[in-house]
């Protein structure tokens, strides 16, 4: 076998351990099957608020009235004396 060949077998081996202990956790103790789960939940809350701001962000950058979308990306001519954005 080559060396691909025996990552992917010991990826698939780590998996199906990972799944055996799962199962025996949902047959035999759910109690403690839920608490880890919960347990997981609770660490990734710092990326939830990461995704949840990213979501908002997207949401009110599509909501802008057409007026001011407009006013922000027009043209601004450098070489006049007085060349600001008005």
């Amino acid at each position: 076998m080559g060396a691909d060949a025996t990552q992917v077998f010991g990826e698939l081996t780590v998996v199906g351990l990972a799944a055996a202990q799962l199962w025996r956790s949902y047959v035999f103790d759910r109690g403690e099957l839920v608490l880890g789960v919960c347990r997981i939940l609770i660490s990734f809350w710092p990326l939830l608020l990461v995704i949840a701001g990213a979501v908002l962000t997207g949401m009110a950058s599509g909501t802008m009235p057409k007026n001011v979308q407009n006013k922000m990306t027009e043209d601004v001519d450098l070489t006049e004396d007085r060349a600001t954005r008005q």
